[in-house]
């Protein structure tokens, strides 16, 4: 006769206890974010245990054995964004700060990657305004470099936050990065990237911007699937020290635009309206802000 209920579960319970230590679902101080991730992904949707009921309507592969992982594609991905790369040698570091350089520094070449900023740009202002509580209407990014966020909701200190959050931005996800490759995390740097540009890809309202983002986010998908580790660093690295040295250099030409007589539209003069504080005053700001943390990588990166 067929097996009453509670023999199943019992022949189940004795089946998973025979499986090896490293299976056990316990969790000691050596635990790595890798791990924890894991287990949680085994008890969701996205990860299902082979000990449990599987259902087959055909022909095809066997079920694999009982207590192994069925693990869907985002628990290796998770897994290979968290695992930890060797440190790069500080000569290959300086190097790709040199390429980057030359990149920001060759006008025909910063003028075509400068739609990397802009996206960074626009995507400060939008996370702001979310995080205040502002409702985002839409990002448009031009071909002229140019970009504009709408927004809505009440003024005050939180449109300030919003106007300032601009220029800073690419300093401050370089920054970021920076921080990330420090600790090894190439792909975690490669993976956040491409997480940022499907964020913003979702409010962009033109098909400049559209064809933008997705030709900046598939560039980056290749490196990271098809690309050697070498080149995965590399790219990492040289976006990383590129947004650091980019958000200095706008604000420079910002600079110059204002030196020629008054800019009403760009966000210092935005921020000057807002706060009858004048518009140089927020420049050397975000200037600072820009700066500082483009010493702050070098010393993470380049004097460890």
């Amino acid at each position: 006769s067929a097996p009453t209920k509670t023999a199943m579960i019992k022949q189940r319970d004795v089946a998973l206890a025979g499986q090896p230590a490293s299976s056990s679902s316990t969790f000691g101080p050596s635990t790595t974010v890798g791990e924890l991730a894991h287990w949680c992904l085994e008890r969701t949707r996205w990860g299902r245990r082979a000990d449990r009921p599987v259902r087959r309507t055909g022909g095809g592969p066997a079920p694999l054995p009982v207590g192994r992982l069925r693990s869907a594609p985002v628990v290796g991905v998770i897994d290979d964004a968290l695992t930890t790369q060797p440190l790069p040698p500080t000569a290959i570091v300086v190097a790709t700060l040199v390429g980057a350089a030359l990149l920001v520094a060759v006008r025909p070449v910063w003028l075509l990657l400068n739609i990397v900023v802009t996206i960074a740009h626009e995507g400060g202002h939008a996370l702001v305004a979310i995080l205040t509580g502002h409702s985002l209407k839409g990002v448009r990014l031009h071909a002229d470099n140019s970009g504009l966020t709408t927004v809505s909701g009440r003024s005050g200190l939180a449109s300030v936050l919003i106007a300032f959050a601009g220029y800073p931005a690419p300093s401050l996800m370089g920054l970021a990065s920076a921080y990330a490759l420090a600790h090894g995390r190439v792909l975690l740097t490669l993976a956040v990237a491409q997480f940022a540009l499907l964020a913003i890809l979702l409010k962009v309202r033109n098909p400049f911007g559209f064809v933008s983002v997705v030709a900046t986010g598939l560039a980056l998908y290749a490196v990271t699937t098809r690309g050697s580790d070498d080149a995965q660093m590399a790219v990492a690295y040289v976006l990383t020290w590129f947004l650091l040295l980019a958000a200095p250099k706008d604000l420079s030409e910002l600079g110059r635009i204002r030196a020629g007589g008054p800019d009403a539209s760009s966000d210092v003069a935005q921020l000057a309206r807002l706060t009858y504080v004048p518009a140089v005053i927020w420049l050397g700001l975000m200037l600072a802000v820009t700066l500082g943390a483009l010493a702050l990588a070098i010393s993470w990166l380049l004097l460890r």
